[in-house]
């Protein structure tokens, strides 16, 4: 069965910054106190059970500002306003 499109989103992320360790560096700006907070964010990375603070943390670390919640959350291509112009 295949993730749903904004675990791979984050996935994706986390591939990008090597592992979740350095994920978690980025993400909260300081070196871990233990394994278990990197485990923890770990776990809610699999789970797919983001919390609104937690995906504002994401935009704001890694610039993503121009990603669309049906992007992130439906795996939906932005649409080109130009071929559908709203009334």
């Amino acid at each position: 069965m295949q993730d749903p499109p904004h675990k791979q989103f984050v996935k994706k992320l986390r591939d990008e910054n090597e592992n979740a360790r350095m994920m978690f560096r980025k993400l909260y700006g300081r070196k871990e106190e233990n394994y278990r907070e990197v485990q923890q964010m770990i776990n809610n990375l699999n789970r797919g059970t983001y919390s609104m603070e937690f995906v504002a943390l994401l935009v704001k670390t890694f610039g993503l500002e121009n990603v669309t919640m049906g992007e992130f959350f439906l795996g939906k291509e932005p649409e080109d306003k130009e071929q559908n112009p709203k009334d």
